[in-house]
C-alpha cells in the first residue's frame, strides 16, 4: 500500500505525527491525484508498536473503536472494507478475537480479508 498509495502513507505520518489516539482511523482518498476516486484508504491505529518477538501489541479495544468508525463511514458511502489480517501478524493478536470483534461491528457491511504474502 505504502508503494502504490504514497499519499495515503503521507497522511498517516501527519496523523500520527499529531497524535492520532490509539482506535483513531486515518482516511485518504486519491481525490484530484490520478486514480479514480472509488475507494478510502482507511490506515487504523490499533497498537502503539509492533514487532516479530511473539508478544501482543494490538489493543483489541483499539480494533473496536476503530472498527465502529469504519462501519460508519462504510455504510454510509456503500463501501466495502478490504482488510489484511490487521494486528494478527506483527501486532501479535488471536485472529480469532479481531475477527469477532469485526463482525460484531461491520453486521451490515461486506468485509474481504486478504493473506498478504
Amino acid at each position: 500500500m505504502k508503494e502504490k498509495y504514497p499519499g495515503a502513507f503521507r497522511q498517516y505520518i501527519i496523523d500520527l505525527n499529531n497524535c492520532y489516539p490509539l482506535g483513531g482511523v486515518s482516511f485518504w482518498s486519491p481525490l484530484g491525484e490520478d486514480e479514480p476516486t472509488l475507494f478510502l484508504v482507511a490506515n487504523c491505529l490499533t497498537q502503539e508498536k509492533m514487532g516479530a518477538d511473539g508478544k501482543k501489541y494490538v489493543s483489541y479495544d483499539a480494533v473496536d473503536m476503530s472498527f465502529q468508525i469504519l462501519n460508519k463511514i462504510a455504510e454510509k458511502g456503500s463501501y466495502t472494507i478490504h482488510i489484511p489480517r490487521i494486528g494478527a501478524g506483527l501486532g501479535g493478536g488471536d485472529w480469532g478475537a479481531i475477527e469477532a470483534i469485526i463482525n460484531h461491528r461491520c453486521k451490515n457491511v461486506n468485509v474481504i480479508v486478504w493473506d498478504l504474502p
